[in-house]
This record gives structure tokens, sequence and C-alpha cells, in this order.
């Protein structure tokens, strides 16, 4: 005697339909994760601005402003973008001083926000990127890379970090007092590691509505050799000896 063909009766077609259903969904869903990543991949690589910084180049092209300047500091020059515009300037310590033997002078002409940073950096001897919703000025030679590192934060502490909002005005700021008020505002514990010789680091910090992330990418980048480090619910700011 021979076992009946399940196919051949309707309960065993119609099971025979599900398992081809299921692996049909089974592979849609693999090849749309794949699709997914390898999209993720090709961005990344592809040197494209971020969402966030192409709505900031958009930004950048479409506000117009007049700059009148004779023989000021780079410094001088961020500083007034960003009060007539709000736009987050940061000039890194590399750029400042490869800028410190060049004053600007510029002709008092309208011009977009683009254009006006084009001259500048070109005048000053360095160059902008945009970065994390931010316009970096920074050495010709000098790479962004991330300072924070939030691998071993715990979840609130990683979910603050990422999604809190802050605005900070820091004018010559020693570096322990800007970590203390960070602290405040959080709840998290922020520190300075008594290893680290960040000797009388001052923070300069003019940053408006950024993620709290942004903000601790921008204080570690105006010291040298640091970065920030999360140890569950503790952001340590240390020596980068990566």
């Amino acid at each position: 005697m021979t076992a009946p063909d399940e196919a051949a009766s309707p309960e065993g077609a119609r099971r025979s339909q599900a398992r081809l259903i299921a692996v049909s969904l089974l592979v849609g869903l693999a090849l749309g994760t794949a699709i997914v990543v390898l999209g993720v991949l090709l961005w990344q690589s592809s040197g494209e601005d971020s969402p966030e910084d192409a709505a900031l180049r958009k930004r950048l092209r479409a506000t117009r402003i007049t700059m009148s300047l004779s023989g000021a500091p780079l410094d001088d020059a961020v500083a007034f973008i960003r009060d007539v515009t709000s736009v987050n300037v940061v000039v890194t310590p590399a750029a400042r001083l490869e800028a410190s033997g060049r004053p600007l002078s510029l002709a008092g002409k309208e011009t977009s926000l683009e254009e006006a940073l084009e001259q500048i950096v070109a005048r000053a001897g360095v160059r902008y990127e945009l970065e994390h919703g931010l316009v970096w000025i920074v050495h010709p030679k000098e790479e962004l890379i991330s300072r924070v590192d939030l691998s071993n934060a715990s979840p609130d502490a990683r979910n603050t970090v990422t999604n809190n909002r802050v605005t900070l005005n820091f004018d010559g700021t020693p570096a322990e007092d800007m970590v203390q008020f960070i602290s405040d505002i959080t709840g998290l514990t922020v520190e300075v590691d008594p290893a680290f010789a960040s000797g009388d680091a001052a923070m300069t910090l003019r940053l408006t509505d950024v993620s709290l992330r942004t903000a601790l990418e921008v204080a570690a980048s105006q010291v040298l050799d640091a970065r920030f480090v999360a140890r569950g619910r503790t952001l340590t700011l240390e020596a980068d000896d990566r």
C-alpha cells in the first residue's frame, strides 16, 4: 500500500500553498533587508550629504548676507555669521591656528551665505564641510572623526545623548565648568578624566538647538586629542588614544 499523495487532496494543496507563501515572504523580507543595508552602505561611501546636511546646504544657498570685513580674524567673521543667520558654525583649533596670520577683508555686498563662506575659507587658507547639521571650518588636511563613543552607554544615557536638544553659549569657559553644566541639565554624570591633561583648556561654544551628541562632538573637538566615552550613565572627557 502506498501513502496518499498529500498534494492530491484539497487539504494538502492548501498546506503546500501556505508553505510557498511563507517561503516567498521570507525571501522577500531577506531581499528587502539586503537592499536597505546596501543602500545605506552605498550612501555612506558615496560622499553625499546626509538629509540633515543636505537641508543645511540648501539653507546656505538660500540665505542672503552682507559682510563687510576689514582685517578681521576668522573667529570674528564666524561670530558675525552666527549672530546674523543663526547657522551653527564651528572652527577647529587647527583651522584657527592656520588662519591666525591671515586677517580677512571682504567687500560689503550681498551674497548667498554659501558664497560668503567660500570666500572666507579661501582667504583664511582653510576649508569647510558640513557634518551633524553644522558648518565645520577645518584645516585643509584635517579629517573630522567621531569623538563620542556610546558603545557602552546605558539605554537611557544613549537616548538622552541622542535625542536631547541643547543650546550652549560658552565663551572661554574651563572644560570642567562646561561638563558640569551638561551634567546639571541632563542628569547624567559628566566628568573630566583626572589622568587626562586637559590643561587650561577653555571652551568657546555657541550652538543653537543641536542634539546633545552634536554638542559633545563639538566640545571634544576643541580640546587636543580628546573624546567623550560613555560607560553606563557616565560620560568622561578623556584622551583619545585610538
